[in-house]
């Protein structure tokens, strides 16, 4: 028992005495760099079989959104660039080489893949750091971050719910084709770490390889956020051209609706000035919104015509004749029957009179129609006729009885403000039904 235990003791001893000459110093680390650089071309694919193909890993994750010009047909976006491969030139076994596990190297030093975004106005490279870390197995991987400008298709028909895709790939392109294969996660990738810059929210990012293996795909998919320009621009200017019809509800006597619809006109100049800053400036294709607007500006205009017209007609002295659409029009706006008792008219009401107060009822409507046949000749047309009571002529409303200018401009106020009314309601009801429900990605 004593004997085993001196041997386990010896063996132990030992092994700490190696492991301890074996620490890793200044000399091994220097040698090291030295031996894996010795011989080494950094213009050359490190594959010990030049018949093979390397692989290379590229993965990015879409950071922000700093800058989107649908004018320009540019994105920018910033990412985190993650490149890993094996460079079977730079490996070592850590027990021959003071345990070393891994070393830093220049990057001018050794070979690096030449991965660029081709989708842009120019080929933009993958920026690689200085010094990159080499496992002892040849395994490398680089982490940077940088920002890309890319083309991209903007479709704003729906703005400001308007969403967008962007397609861009990368691609090898400084080395020999068939010698580097391409790999990455495809799929949606998911960007935890995205950062919110202005109105653009990150939606998705699909990506996918090539056939060929030389080239990655992503499609970025964003849109806008639209509570500001909703409330800060397009509800107000809502509200103005709604608040323009209501000059109709006002007296011609007053002296203001005049200067009402200059202040209307005004203040919606104002904020198209705004909206003009805002709103995108492409037609192809023209965004709903901006026929939208045009409707409005020119429902404002209309009213503001008819308020004119209005307080011409109102100021109009009674000795011009009026014409007859006009009377039409003022009857058709103001007029209400109202409805009279006569014998003859509702059985159901009269059914228990006797037979002499109808015959009574009777005499009296006729002479009343006589008398009102002197009174008001020329008056009953068609099937306007006025009804007739047991207890005399029930005539229609006043502004029935004789028809002024005055009361044509009532009339007029009533239709303009209902005409008005109802195309600001449907053209803002139909406008934004377009808006929002075509918003989408295009195939």
């Amino acid at each position: 028992m004593e004997l085993r235990i001196i041997v386990i003791l010896k063996y132990v001893s030992y092994f700490m005495i190696i492991k301890t000459s074996h620490a890793t110093s200044y000399n091994d680390i220097v040698t090291l760099r030295q031996n894996l650089t010795r011989g080494y071309d950094p213009n050359i694919v490190p594959i010990l079989n030049q018949s093979e193909v390397m692989n290379v890993n590229f993965v990015i994750y879409i950071t922000a959104l700093p800058e989107v010009n649908p004018i320009g047909s540019l994105v920018k976006f910033t990412a985190s660039v993650n490149t890993t491969w094996i460079d079977e030139k730079l490996t070592w076994d850590p027990n021959q080489h003071g345990d070393i596990h891994q070393v830093l190297l220049t990057s001018d030093s050794i070979w690096l893949p030449s991965i660029a975004l081709g989708s842009g106005e120019s080929y933009q490279y993958v920026n690689m750091p200085k010094k990159v870390l080499v496992h002892h197995t040849g395994r490398i991987s680089t982490l940077t971050k940088q920002s890309f400008t890319n083309l991209c298709d903007f479709k704003m028909a729906h703005w400001p719910f308007d969403k967008h895709q962007c397609k861009f790939h990368f691609a090898e392109i400084d080395t020999e084709p068939g010698k580097i294969d391409l790999t990455t996660n495809e799929g949606n990738i998911e960007s935890k770490d995205f950062q919110q810059l202005g109105p653009w929210v990150y939606e998705e990012c699909i990506t996918h390889v090539s056939n060929n293996k030389q080239a990655i795909f992503y499609t970025l998919k964003f849109s806008r956020q639209a509570s500001f320009y909703i409330l800060a621009i397009i509800l107000p200017l809502i509200c103005i051209a709604f608040l323009s019809v209501l000059v109709f509800m006002l007296p011609c006597d007053t002296g203001e609706r005049i200067t009402f619809s200059v202040t209307i006109i005004l203040a919606i100049t104002v904020f198209i000035t705004i909206m003009k800053d805002e709103m995108p400036k492409t037609a192809q294709p023209l965004p709903i919104l901006a026929y939208f607007v045009s409707t409005l500006i020119l429902a404002v205009f209309m009213t503001t015509i008819a308020n004119a017209c209005c307080l011409v007609i109102y100021h109009r002295p009674e000795t011009i004749p009026i014409n007859p659409m006009f009377m039409f029009l003022t009857k058709m706006a103001l007029c209400q029957k109202v409805q009279g008792r006569v014998g003859l008219t509702d059985s159901n009401e009269y059914g228990t009179n006797d037979t002499e107060a109808s015959k009574n009822d009777e005499n009296q409507a006729m002479k009343t129609l006589s008398d009102q046949k002197k009174i008001s000749e020329g008056h009953i047309h068609g099937n306007n006729q006025t009804q007739i009571t047991p207890e005399g002529v029930n005539l229609e409303q006043n502004q029935c009885e004789k028809v002024t200018w005055q009361r044509v401009t009532d009339a007029m106020d009533r239709i303009m403000f209902a005409l008005l009314m109802t195309v600001l309601v449907l053209s803002t009801f139909v406008s934004f039904i377009c808006i929002h429900v075509g918003a989408g990605y295009d195939d």
